[in-house]
C-alpha cells in the first residue's frame, strides 16, 4: 500500500496534468479559429439586425414554418424576418431567421439558402460572426449570454450538408471572479472577434 503522502503526489500530479490538458485544448481551440479567419472581414450581427422587409417565396416560407415547427419553445417566436450574408460568394444571399429567442437575446436561428431553398442548419446565439469563403461554406461562430458577465462561443462548421456544433463550447468571462455557471476563470473575448465590423447600425440596441 502506497504512504498517504505517495498517494496525494499522484493525485496532485494528475490534476496538474488534466489541467495543463485543458489549457492546452482551449488554447488550440482558439488558434485554429483564428487561423480560420485570418485576413478574412468578419461580420457581426444580431437580431437587430435581421429586417422584417424581407419577403421570402413558397419554399423559403416552407422551410421557416417547418424550422418553427420543430422548435419545442414557446413564445416569443418569429420567423418574420432575416440578416442576409452571401457565405460561399456565389452571389446569393444566404438568411439567417431568427425563430425563437429568450428574455436575453439569445436566439435559434435557421440558416437557409435562397438559390434552390434548402436548411443548412440551425445556430443559436445572441450574436452571429460570418465571414465569406468563396466556394466554400465557412465556420459561424455564435455568442449565448448565460449572464451579465458570463457567455459561451460555439464553433459550427459545415459538415455532411449542414452546419454543426464543432467540440465544446468557449467559456467568455467579461468580469474577474471565476464563473458561476460554467465555472473556471474563462477567457476574455479573443481579440479577432472584437475587431468585427457591424452588420447593421442597430446592432446590440
Amino acid at each position: 500500500m502506497l504512504p498517504a503522502w505517495s498517494m496525494l503526489l499522484r493525485a496532485a500530479t494528475v490534476s496538474f496534468l488534466i489541467l495543463i490538458t485543458g489549457l492546452s485544448s482551449v488554447l488550440m481551440a482558439q488558434n485554429r479559429l483564428q487561423r480560420l479567419v485570418r485576413g478574412k472581414p468578419i461580420i457581426e450581427f444580431d437580431w437587430n439586425c435581421a429586417v422584417t422587409s424581407w419577403h421570402p417565396n413558397r419554399d423559403l416560407h416552407r422551410i421557416v414554418q417547418a424550422s418553427l415547427n420543430r422548435e419545442k419553445t414557446g413564445p416569443p417566436r418569429y420567423g418574420d424576418r432575416a440578416f442576409l450574408f452571401d457565405l460561399n460568394g456565389d452571389g446569393r444571399s444566404e438568411v439567417f431567421v431568427p425563430l425563437v429567442c429568450g428574455g436575453t437575446g439569445n436566439c435559434t436561428w435557421a440558416v437557409i439558402t435562397t438559390n434552390r431553398p434548402r436548411q443548412l442548419g440551425i445556430v443559436a446565439g445572441e450574436y452571429i460572426y460570418v465571414h465569406r469563403i468563396r466556394g466554400r461554406w465557412p465556420i459561424l461562430i455564435t455568442y449565448r449570454q448565460l449572464s451579465a458577465v458570463e457567455g459561451a462561443l460555439t464553433t459550427y462548421h459545415f459538415r455532411k450538408d449542414k452546419y454543426v456544433a464543432f467540440a465544446d463550447s468557449y467559456a467568455i468571462n467579461h468580469g474577474a471572479n471565476d464563473l458561476d455557471i460554467q465555472g473556471g476563470h474563462g477567457h476574455k473575448m479573443p481579440a479577432f472577434l472584437q475587431r468585427a465590423r457591424a452588420g447593421c447600425k442597430t446592432l446590440g440596441h
